[in-house]
C-alpha cells in the first residue's frame, strides 16, 4: 500500500513538474509586483512539501517547487534571474508569507527591496496553539469533573463567540465559568481579534502594548510566548 501511494505522488510530482516547465516560459515574462508563497503538504515526511509561489496580480501559480526549505525559494529566485536578469527580484514590492524563517531568509536576501506580509490565517493559527496548549495543561493539571469538562471542547474554546449557536454558547459559559485559566485564555483570544480592525501601523502597534500590558499579571506562558514570536516579527506582522 506504501509503495503503491509513493508511486502515486511518484506521477503526480511529474506532472507537476511537466505543468511548471510548459507554463514558466510565458509567466516568467510577465512583471511581478505583488507575490505570495506558500508551502502545501502532499504526505508524511519531511521532504513531502511543495513550495507554491503566487501572482496576486493576476490571481496564478507562477512556480512550483519540491521541499519548503530556503534552497527551495532560492532556487524560484535563481530561476527568475537566470532568465530575465537579477533585476526583476528587485522589483517584487510585497510578499505575502507564512512565518517561516527558510522563505524569510530567501527573499531578504534575493528581494531586499520587498515588503513582507505575514498572512493573518497563519497568524491566527499560532495563536489558536497557543490557546489549546492551555486547554490540554488545563486537563492534566486537574482531575474528577473538571477533567471531564476540558475534554473533547479544544473547537469550542477555538471558535470565535460570535460564531457559536446559542446551545453552544452556553456550553462555552458553563465550562469557563468552572475554570479561571481557560476564561482568561478565551478572552485574551478573543480580544486579539480587535488587531485586525486597524488600519494604521501606529494604531496596530499600539494596540499590541496593550495587549501586551494585560498580559503580565496573566501567568499565560504560551499567551506570552505567541506574543514575543510576534515581536521578533512585528514588522511583517503590523504590514
Amino acid at each position: 500500500m506504501c509503495r503503491q501511494l509513493d508511486l502515486h505522488w511518484t506521477c503526480v510530482m511529474r506532472l507537476i513538474e511537466r505543468w511548471v516547465e510548459a507554463s514558466a516560459d510565458r509567466k516568467f515574462k510577465k512583471p511581478l509586483r505583488v507575490i505570495g508563497v506558500d508551502e502545501v503538504s502532499y504526505g508524511r515526511g519531511k521532504r513531502k512539501y511543495l513550495t507554491i509561489v503566487w501572482d496576486h496580480t493576476r490571481g496564478r501559480v507562477v512556480w512550483i517547487g519540491q521541499g519548503r526549505e530556503r534552497c527551495t525559494l532560492d532556487a524560484w529566485f535563481a530561476r527568475l534571474g537566470a532568465r530575465l536578469g537579477a533585476r526583476r527580484s528587485r522589483r517584487i514590492r510585497v510578499v505575502t508569507m507564512d512565518i517561516w524563517q527558510g522563505y524569510i531568509g530567501s527573499v531578504q536576501a534575493r528581494a531586499p527591496l520587498a515588503e513582507i506580509v505575514f498572512d493573518r490565517c497563519y497568524i491566527e493559527r499560532y495563536l489558536a496553539q497557543a490557546v489549546e496548549e492551555v486547554r490540554r495543561h488545563e486537563f492534566f493539571r486537574r482531575g474528577g469533573i473538571h477533567r471531564d469538562r476540558v475534554r473533547g471542547k479544544k473547537w469550542l474554546l477555538l471558535n470565535k463567540f460570535r460564531c457559536l449557536r446559542r446551545s453552544k454558547r452556553r456550553e462555552l459559559m458553563a465550562l469557563l465559568a468552572m475554570n479561571r485559566c481557560l476564561f482568561k485564555t478565551y478572552l485574551f483570544k478573543e480580544q486579539f481579534e480587535h488587531a485586525w480592525t486597524y488600519t494604521t501601523e501606529q494604531r496596530m502597534r499600539r494596540f499590541r502594548q496593550r495587549w501586551r500590558a494585560l498580559l503580565n499579571w496573566s501567568r499565560l506562558t504560551s499567551l506570552i510566548a505567541f506574543y514575543d514570536m510576534l515581536m521578533s516579527h512585528i514588522d511583517g506582522v503590523v504590514a
